[in-house]
């Protein structure tokens, strides 16, 4: 009837049942429904409200909080890892239009006790070091997310909108950082790369699921892409 939540299942095991695991005794079994004790503490009378606030509460999140909630997914854990990630990023953006084939050492350090050095490299012919959306940034306007470069066109983005401050190098840079930790761990040289950019995955980014799902119910959508072709190899060696 109306005012009343069901909380929780009880019964007692067959007999028969736990005679297949050899169980002589009676058995019972109690199971509590988490969500439904929170509804009773917090006062809720539909569950749909409660976990899912962003469909049935009329919750909204405004620009500055989608921003917020877009995170890296993977960051070096050592300071020379941290340097590692920052070398990674000047060197693309100092030597981005060289003519390939070409490499650029980016870094030598101690990692782990092995020495490791960064190239930032381009093994096509007749392109560039770097893809032309290396530089774009993250920006979230009007309940959308765009990765665009700051440029005339999309100067209405940065005004109006709330620029995360996070580029494609740079995201992709700690990503490849923390790869340049796990070689010097192994004692093993490795390479990661990054080349057409279709999500924010592709360059190391995450948005939790619910945030994700208020933009697509709000009409929003999550528009990260973009050429970037950027490689990074690492030659690790002993001492």
């Amino acid at each position: 009837s109306d005012g009343w939540i069901e909380i929780a299942t009880f019964g007692i095991y067959s007999p028969s049942a736990l005679a297949e695991y050899g169980i002589e005794y009676p058995v019972m079994n109690l199971g509590l429904g988490v969500e439904r004790l929170a509804m009773i503490l917090h006062g809720y009378s539909d569950v749909r409200q409660m976990v899912y606030p962003y469909l049935y509460n009329g919750v909204q999140l405004d620009d500055v909080e989608i921003a917020r909630h877009i995170k890296l997914k993977e960051v070096p854990e050592t300071p020379a890892g941290m340097k590692l990630a920052l070398a990674i990023v000047n060197t693309a953006k100092e030597y981005c239009n060289e003519e390939s084939p070409c490499e650029f050492l980016a870094f030598e350090g101690q990692i782990h006790g092995r020495t490791v050095r960064a190239y930032v490299v381009e093994r096509e012919p007749n392109t560039r070091l770097c893809g032309p959306a290396f530089l774009n940034e993250v920006v979230v306007h009007k309940s959308s997310v765009y990765g665009i470069p700051r440029n005339e066109k999309y100067e209405k983005y940065f005004k109006e909108g709330v620029p995360t401050g996070i580029t494609y190098i740079e995201s992709f840079a700690f990503f490849a950082a923390k790869q340049g930790e796990l070689a010097a761990l192994k004692g093993k040289n490795t390479e990661v790369r990054v080349r057409m950019v279709e999500g924010l995955s592709d360059i190391n980014l995450t948005l939790q699921k619910n945030v994700r799902r208020f933009i697509s119910s709000s009409g929003g959508k999550i528009d990260v892409r973009g050429p970037m072709f950027v490689t990074v190899r690492f030659e690790v060696d002993d001492g």
